[in-house]
């Protein structure tokens, strides 16, 4: 039964004057719980996957979480920009770019730079030779002179 209160709050919500409570989030997931692949022609899905992304990179070991932070937003940008508006879908590796994230930051990488090399590798279609490594349990260790 609802209270007086909470009667004035579903109404204030109702009306407009007051944002709706933002829905509870599901538990952060790991790396092997983020999807292989993901197709979507939807910017929203695709923000949200890009998200989720963000916070798995930020839990990865070594990881400094404020490289994480808003990291996949130049990615995003192309995304939106050069693929969804010609009309195509845009694939994603959640998996390898989440390990691309972290050995991107493990050898020194700043923001920035993390960002443009997730472009980059985007571009060139690096991410499912990436995905193939991540299944084989390659480790985003910091080595040198390796390419996205």
């Amino acid at each position: 039964m609802l209270t007086t209160l909470s009667r004035w709050s579903l109404c204030l919500v109702l009306a407009g004057l007051v944002p709706a409570p933002a829905p509870a989030r599901e538990e952060i997931p790991d790396l092997d719980q983020l999807p292989r692949r993901i197709d979507t022609r939807i910017p929203a899905v695709l923000e949200e996957h890009l998200a989720d992304i963000e916070m798995v990179a930020a839990r990865m070991p070594g990881m400094d979480r404020r490289k994480a932070y808003l990291v996949t937003l130049q990615l995003e940008s192309y995304l939106e920009d050069v693929v969804l508006s010609a009309n195509r879908p845009v694939v994603l590796y959640p998996r390898a770019i989440t390990w691309l994230i972290a050995r991107e930051a493990l050898r020194g990488s700043d923001k920035k730079e993390i960002a443009g090399t997730l472009v980059k590798a985007y571009q060139r279609d690096r991410f499912p030779a990436l995905q193939e490594r991540v299944e084989r349990g390659g480790e985003p260790a910091a080595t040198e002179g390796e390419a996205p």
